[in-house]
């Protein structure tokens, strides 16, 4: 892996921003991917049901929601999963594969990541999926119950963060 230099932009805040604005903007495109991630095997009605929200309160020709299923056995059986099933024409379901997904992130060909609590995992692919194809993310617990749309007018294209309470 290579890592960027110098190393204080792993230690300082300000010194990463300042790195991260030098970037090049991502390609435009038709909507804004919505991230969730999903580590266990059964999907069940609690999540189904932020989805719902989601689905129900968001503009489709402006936010898609992306459901990562890290679990196998959930991605295979998602077609056949009773919470899930009626939304799959609502949203991109993906395997989430975290040695694939990773490459080219810091993050790649890091062992310790393998043995996180699942809360770190999440964070950790989170983390990935944004870097990777930008967006938003959402937990799973979480209702939507207003249109993302003017929050995001407002913003413009800065990026902002908002702390759990």
């Amino acid at each position: 892996m290579r890592r960027l230099t110098p190393p204080d932009l792993y230690a300082s805040t300000d010194r990463c921003l300042a790195f991260a604005r030098t970037l090049p903007p991502p390609q435009p495109r038709a909507f804004t991917p919505v991230h969730f991630f999903w580590q266990g095997r059964t999907f069940g009605a609690k999540a189904a049901l932020c989805l719902r929200s989601f689905l129900a309160t968001q503009d489709p020709q402006r936010f898609r929601a992306w459901l990562w299923l890290e679990d196998e056995t959930a991605f295979v059986q998602a077609p056949h999963n009773p919470h899930l099933a009626p939304l799959l024409p609502h949203l991109d379901v993906r395997r989430y594969e975290w040695e694939g997904l990773s490459q080219g992130t810091p993050l790649a060909n890091r062992p310790w990541t393998q043995a996180l609590i699942p809360a770190a995992r999440s964070d950790l692919a989170r983390l990935v999926c944004l870097a990777r194809d930008g967006g938003g993310d959402s937990d799973l617990d979480a209702l939507f119950l207003r249109d993302l749309g003017p929050l995001l007018d407002l913003a413009g294209e800065a990026e902002f963060c908002f702390q759990w309470g």
